[in-house]
Order: structure tokens, then sequence, then C-alpha cells
């Protein structure tokens, strides 16, 4: 007998450590890059009472007493986040922890691209304090007093300046010895401080307001971090040459020493405030630290002297009044050392809200601030804190939450994606409170079609499960993939409906037309990434006889893996002896040659006018019929319901069951909302817009007018904006969204005019589903003196355009970032060809193009994974006046009443539809 070692397995994960915020339940510092001494500093510096340090292999794994929110990239130190008994180095996923299976109370690391499980024992319990060396220190014996009266903190000990900012036998630096001597010069003569503003200080504050007005400083787009940063116009950068050559000729004629003077006095009446006691009047006047930035970058223009605030408020990021002057590592130091002192005094006399302010405003501890005012029960001013300062989403929405406001926590989670985030911190601290946020987050995922996110987010809460069966049903009743999945969910989670399941399962895996084949493989996909039960084994059976059939059907070779899942689950040997026995290569036929070539001729038009088409989640077609409203017909061309909603353009819901039907009115749209499943219309309003993203999430969607781009909530009762990004140096001419991405490509024909710039469009990306800003760039579709136009953009950021050089037309793609998608195959020329827009999907491109005279057209598809030619539809007698591509298919509707659904996979026409 042979015996076999059993190896552990190997699980590469996708994500290899944290990024961005995470609540840390302990921090790794490793010991290999950074030596014993090093290590140990580290660990002290983040040791807080009750925490519990144990050594492992790697390092030192520091516990604290509770979570804390860190920032990954600038901790120092590899985060450690909860994942049910264990305690990871990266966010694995279930399928990736179920794999590794490691042990309870171990810990999780990701090494070299491997996932490996570390024991954390008890007996490795380690003491920081043995770390400490006190035996140079000689203790004394104190006398035994009376107990004192409580009394705040008493502030730091008035020192004479000059000993305090230099140590003895030390030598200033020359800008620091000239604030020591104008704080002097300022305690030898009080009086002339009081004795109102000076010729310098005149001088100084008219020339900065000179200025600003010349620069054109917008206090918006500097705090704003939905605005992105913007190119100077001409006369700002002209007053930024000229503003230089001033500070120049002002150092040589000796006023810049005099407002550096006024500059240090400033600060040196600020400090005086607070070693005097005068809490209030010195905060006004207090110059706000950074915690991330070096003290010598914290600058301020030179012109400008620092002023005091009207009030206590605590201001949004970026916009607080800023350093007056360069400070030096030794007077940086001392004004947090009073800030703290001023901070443990107001805290002592529970002045709460002005102890935020001196952490969130001076110290730059907004989330410190935040927990401080939680804790004294201050919870709106918490809120706003969080707000301001531009926390993570999950902490802005829990603290609206827990301060009553729910409509408004709940706007912002919507706006964000930061429901999942703000329920797991609720959960911490308040159960009761994380189940109500967890209700109207399925709420608002219910109201906005996504069903089976609802049923996901509310099945934790068992008072709610009645909701979520309705949710259950309702998801199942849109038809198509959605409800193949809901199907396979309910069939094991809810045992008591298994009869009904079943016979809707079985008619679906029965039903052997192409177009219900993407719903069984969203079944049997749904069937075995879920729990094996008796309900889930009987239907796998069938679900396997049909995935067998549709594989074969189209040529394809069943996966192993797959495979053998799906038999493990169905436990059935008589039937894993049939599949073995099968023969499970290609049965259907061969890929099509590529490119495949599709015609529609002009003959045997249709009665109506289409202007848009799409196909929805139940396998039928939602037509734009201009004035005439929108229909939902069949494939085979029968009218199932009519909506009175007029329509030149259709906006899909990513879950198929709705739509918005866009109409122009003039210079305005006019929006309606279609739900499909439900055969409802409701008028929303009408806006004014340039574009629009086609497609949108159910819930936000995404129009540009001009020069802003704004997401309009569509659950609302009208066009109501929760975001929105302005003044972005031109038109938005392109605008495009994904679940994860949103771009827009902005053209601006004034920039080939400046000098330094060569293109008129710029990309733009933001990160979803929180709008944060990624990239922007300049674009170019032109080569010397080749002709460039734009013909449309990509969710992830690819814009495409045309380069015509000649007769000659070639595509040219410009990607975001690092990434450089295939290069299409070129555009075959034809003679006076009018290029429209292009259409995406994840996988497809196509370019329609069209020529007047005699009239004709075609629809160029190109596969994005290798930018070939894949399809070519010709279009005769007759012209393309929308083209949409969805998953595999693609919908073209003519001008002679047609509606075309192509197969993109077999490059064939799938359904041609007469209306």
């Amino acid at each position: 007998m042979t015996l076999r070692a059993v190896l552990p397995p190997v699980v590469r994960p996708r994500a290899t450590h944290h990024v961005g915020w995470v609540a840390a339940e302990g921090l790794l510092f490793e010991e290999a890059p950074l030596g014993e001494a090093e290590l140990r500093r580290r660990v002290l510096a983040h040791w807080t009472p009750g925490a519990v340090v144990l050594r492992v292999s790697e390092g030192l794994v520091l516990l604290p007493p509770r979570a804390i929110m860190v920032r990954c990239e600038a901790i120092g130190a590899l985060p450690l986040t909860r994942l049910g008994a264990v305690l990871a180095s990266a966010p694995l996923t279930l399928h990736e922890l179920e794999a590794l299976d490691p042990p309870a109370g171990s810990l999780v690391l990701v090494k070299h691209g491997v996932a490996i499980a570390v024991a954390l024992d008890a007996q490795a319990l380690v003491d920081p304090a043995e770390w400490l060396d006190l035996g140079a220190l000689e203790p004394t014996r104190p006398d035994a007093v009376a107990a004192a009266p409580a009394s705040p903190p008493a502030l730091a000990p008035v020192v004479p300046t000059r000993a305090r900012l230099l140590g003895a036998g030390e030598q200033a630096p020359n800008e620091l010895a000239e604030v020591v001597a104008a704080l002097e010069r300022a305690r030898e003569a009080p009086e002339a401080t009081d004795a109102g503003p000076g010729v310098a200080q005149r001088l100084g504050a008219s020339l900065g307001r000179l200025w600003s007005r010349l620069l054109r400083r917008d206090k918006v787009a500097a705090v704003d971090p939905d605005r992105p940063p913007r190119r100077p116009g001409r006369l700002a950068r002209w007053g930024q040459a000229l503003r230089g050559r001033v500070v120049r000729w002002l150092g040589l004629a000796g006023l810049g020493a005099l407002i550096g003077r006024r500059q240090a006095r400033y600060i040196g009446r600020m400090m005086e405030m607070f070693e005097k006691g005068s809490l209030d009047e010195a905060l006004r006047h207090a110059i706000p630290l950074s915690a991330h930035r070096p003290p010598s970058a914290l600058q301020m223009d030179p012109l400008r002297l620092p002023r005091p605030r009207r009030d206590l408020r605590v201001s949004s990021a970026g916009q607080g009044p800023t350093m007056g002057v360069a400070l030096q590592d030794a007077l940086y130091d001392q004004l947090r050392q009073m800030y703290r002192v001023a901070f443990n005094r107001l805290k002592f006399q529970e002045r709460i809200p002005e102890a935020a302010f001196v952490l969130a405003e001076l110290l730059d501890e907004p989330e410190r601030a935040v927990e401080l005012c939680e804790e004294a029960g201050l919870l709106t001013l918490a809120a706003e804190i969080a707000e301001a300062r531009e926390l993570p989403p999950g902490l802005v929405v829990r603290q609206w939450f827990l301060a009553g406001d729910r409509p408004r926590a709940v706007r912002l989670a919507r706006r964000g994606g930061a429901f999942a985030d703000a329920v797991v911190r609720l959960e911490r601290t308040d159960p009761a409170a994380a189940d109500a946020l967890r209700l109207l987050w399925a709420d608002a995922m219910a109201e906005a079609g996504d069903f089976p996110t609802a049923v996901d987010v509310v099945w934790p809460v068992e008072a709610a499960r009645s909701l979520a069966r309705a949710w259950m049903d309702r998801a199942v009743a849109v038809g198509g993939a959605t409800a193949a999945r809901m199907l396979a969910r309910k069939a094991a989670l809810v045992p008591e409906a298994f009869a009904d399941v079943c016979g809707q399962a079985l008619a679906l895996l029965e039903d052997e037309r192409p177009e219900a084949e993407p719903a069984r493989r969203a079944f049997v996909e749904a069937l075995e990434a879920g729990p094996a039960t008796r309900e889930t084994a009987t239907l796998a059976r069938p679900a396997l006889r049909a995935w067998v059939r549709d594989r074969a059907a189209h040529g394809r070779v069943p996966q192993r893996r797959e495979l053998e899942r799906l038999l493990a689950l169905a436990d059935d040997g008589a039937l894993r002896a049939d599949v073995r026995r099968l023969g499970l290569g290609p049965a259907g036929a061969a890929a099509p040659e590529r490119p495949a070539v599709v015609r529609l001729e002009a003959l045997g038009g249709g009665a109506l006018e289409p202007r848009d088409a799409a196909l929805t989640a139940d396998g039928r077609l939602l037509v734009a019929l201009g004035e005439a409203g929108t229909r939902l017909v069949t494939l085979d061309g029968r009218a199932v319901a009519h909506f009175e909603a007029p329509a030149d353009r259709l906006v899909m819901a990513d879950g198929g069951d709705r739509a918005l039907a866009v109409a122009s009115r003039g210079g305005l749209t006019r929006v309606t909302r279609v739900d499909v499943a439900g055969r409802q219309v409701r008028p929303w309003g009408e806006l004014a817009s340039t574009t629009w993203a086609p497609t949108y999430d159910g819930s936000l969607w995404f129009v540009a007018n001009g020069d802003a781009v704004e997401a309009l909530d569509a659950l609302a009762d009208g066009p109501t904006s929760l975001w929105r990004v302005g003044e972005l140096g031109g038109t938005v001419a392109y605008l495009s969204r994904s679940e994860r991405r949103l771009s827009f490509l902005v053209e601006d024909p004034a920039a080939l005019d400046r000098p330094g710039d060569d293109s008129p469009w710029a990309l733009w990306t933001y990160g979803l589903p929180d709008p944060r800003l990624k990239t922007r760039a300049p674009v170019r579709f032109d080569v010397g003196a080749e002709v460039g136009l734009a013909l449309g953009l990509a969710p992830e950021g690819v814009a495409v355009g045309l380069r015509t050089a000649d007769e000659a037309s070639e595509l040219v793609l410009r990607p975001h970032g690092a990434h450089v998608p295939p290069t299409p195959s070129a555009l075959p020329p034809r003679e006076g060809a009018i290029h429209l827009r292009a259409a995406f999907s994840q996988r497809w491109m196509a370019v329609p193009r069209m020529s007047v005279a005699p009239l004709s057209a075609d629809v160029h598809v190109y596969d994005r994974m290798d930018g070939a030619l894949a399809v070519r539809v010709e279009l005769i007698g007759c012209a393309p006046v929308a083209v949409r591509l969805q998953d595999r298919l693609m919908t073209l509707v003519d001008d002679r009443g047609r509606v075309a659904v192509v197969d993109l996979d077999r490059g064939e026409l799938w359904r041609h539809v007469r209306l």
C-alpha cells in the first residue's frame, strides 16, 4: 500500500492586502524589513492601555482593545480585519476562506501571493514593559500630602520665548531667529500691538486681497474633493508669473522682511493668548496644523497675513485657515503641545464643542473629534464633523443615523454606496440600529429593482423574513437571469415553498429556446454556489442535464471543475456514471469565421417608426416610438403592453426590469419612469441636459449639462441632484458608466489656442459607487496634419476616436491609466461615410456609419478582447437609427421600422421584428 502525503490547499487570493480605510482588529509589524529595535519602537507607538502583543514567526502582532479605523497606506503595518473566527491581512472572499479552512483563532497572511494560516498562541504573549530600560532612573519617595481638589490641567509654564524656541548655545535658523526677534519686540512694546494695524499689516492685507482677485481664487473648488483640479487660465498664469516677480522685488527692497515680521507678530500674539489662558480668543487666532504633512511644507502666500476666525466651526477639508509662514520643527512641536494642553483643559471643563474643534481643526484629528462628541452625546455635531472633514462614507452614514436624521443617512449611503460599511460599524455598538439600517438599505435596493440584493441584505433579520420572501417573488416575476438566480436561492432558503420552486425551475430547464440559455446558465451557477440541501440536490439533477446540453449546443466543452461540483451536489451515482460515459467534446457547430456578415435590405419595413430598442430581463423588447409612447413586444413582434411614455431614447436599468423614457422638448429633456415588470409609468419631470449615461443602476442616473456632471436620484418624485461636479473646462461630449466606474469626455476647442495644449479633448474617470476622481488626462485622436474625431466612450474610461488621413480611416483607442486595449482592425474605406456614435459592452464595441448617396450603412462590431472584427452588419437601402449592446446580443433599429437582434457569439441574425 502506498502512502501519500496530504498537502494543504494552495489558495491564491485575488486581493493580497487591504487598501484605503479599514476597521483593523490588529496590526502585524513584520520583523524582516525593520529589525528588532525598530519593530519594538513601532509597536510602542501604537500601543494603548488594554492592548495585547503576541510574537509570531513573521514579527509582532498588536491586538488593541477594540477595532480602530486606519488608513492602510499610512499605518506602517499590515492591518488585520476579522473574517469570522480568524484575523486576515487581506479581504479574502468566502470561497477563498473556505478553501483555506484555517483553524479558529488563527491569523491568515498572504505571502508571495499565497494565503497561509498562522497560529496565534497565548504562550507567545509579549510584555512591552520589558522593553523599557528604567535603570538610569532614581526613584524618590514623595512626602504624604492631602488629596488635592480636582482642578483643570495646567497650561504650559511661561518660559522666555527665546529659551523655549532655542536651546542653550543653539544657533537659530534665519527664519526662526526672525520670528524670535519679532516676538521679543512684541513683548517690549505691547502698546503697539493694540494700536491698530500698522503700515506693514495694511500693506500685506491689501496686496493679499489684490492678488487673490487677480488669481481668481475659488474657495469652493479648493475644498470640494469632487471638483477636479483645473488648468489655470491665461490670466491666472500671467498673474502667477507677475506675483513671483513682485515677491522677489519685495525681498530686494526689504519689504518681505517687514511682512514676515507682521506674520511673526501674529503668531506671537496667538501664543501669548494660549499662555495667559484666553482660550476663546486664542482658538479664533489659532493656526491649523497638519498631521500628515511635514512642518516645512506648511506655508502660505507671503503677501497675506493670517486672519482670525469669526466662529469656532469645523470647516470642510482643505477650507480652514492656513499657515502664514513656514514653521521649523521646534515651533511646530510647540504649537502642537499648546493645542494638546488646550484640548485637555476644554475637555475637563466639559466644553466638548470647543474641544472637538481643537481636535478636528487645529490638530487634524477629526476621527477623535467624532468619537469625543459621540461619547458626550453630541450626535449631530459628531455627524457634522464627520461629513465636513470627509471621513469614510460609512462612518458619516453611521453618525447621521445615530443622530436621528435617517433620510440624510440613507441619501448619503445611496450616493456613496456606503450601506454595507455603515451597517458593519453599527453592528459593533448598536445591533438594533444596524438592523434598522439594514431594512432601509434593503428597501432602497428593492425600490431600485435590485431584489436579489434586497433579499441578501434583509435575510439576517429574522423578523423581516416575510418581507424577503415577498421580494423573492418579485424577483422571480421579473424573469430572465434575475428570476433564475432567485429560484435557486429560494430553493435553498425557503424549503417550505419547494413545490412551487420546483415547477418553475423545471419549466426553465426544459425550455430549449436559445434565448432562455442565459437564464438556465444563471440558474446553474446560483445553484452551484449555494448551500447543499436536499432541495438543491433534487434540482441539481435536471440542471446538470440542461447544462451539458447547452454547452454541447454552443460547441463548448464543459469545464471539469464545474462538472464535478454539479455531480457532487446532485449526489446521484447513476447520473455520474452516465455523464462520464458521454462524449463531452464539441457537439455543436464550430465557431464562426470572422468577420461574420449579416445583411439587412430595405424591403419589408414596419408601420411604426421606432427610435430605440432594448432587451428586457425577461427576453422581450422595449421599443421607444417617439411621441407614440413606449411599447413592450415579444421577439416575434406581438405587443405585450403599451406605455404612455414618449421616448426618443431609452435608459435601461442594470436589472433590465425598468427604464427611463427620454424625449426631447426643445432645449429640455422630458423623462418618464417605466416599470416594465409592474407595467406602470410615472412622469418624472423635465431637465436641461446635453448628454447622459445610456444605463443606470435603478437608483442613480448620471447626466451632463454643458460643463457639469451630476447624479440624479431616480427614485425621487422629480430630478434631484445627489452629487455634482462642474467647471470642467469644456462641454461634456460623451458620458458612460458601469458598476465601478464613471467616465466622461470633455471637449474644449479653445484649448488649441493655449500654449502647451495640443488637444481639445480631456478624459475624466471617477470611481463608483463613491464618486472620487481617479484620472484626468488629455486625449489626442490625431497625429500631425491628420484629422481626429471622437466617436464614443467605454465605461471603464477608454475613448474611441477616428483618425483620417487622405481617404483612409483608422480607429484609435485612448485608454486611461496603464491599461492598453488591443488595437482594433482597420475600417474598410467607404466614400462619404458619416460615422455615428459608438456603442460598448464589456466585451464588444460597435461602430456604425452610413452614406447618403446611395443610402447604405454598416455596423462594425469588434471583439474588445483581441481587437478583431467579429461581425459586420450591412444595411442596404436603409440606415441605422440606434445601436445597443447587451451581453452577447446587439439590437439595431433602422429607419424602416424594424428592430434586428444579432447574436454576436454566433455571428448571425437572431431575431427580426417589424413594428
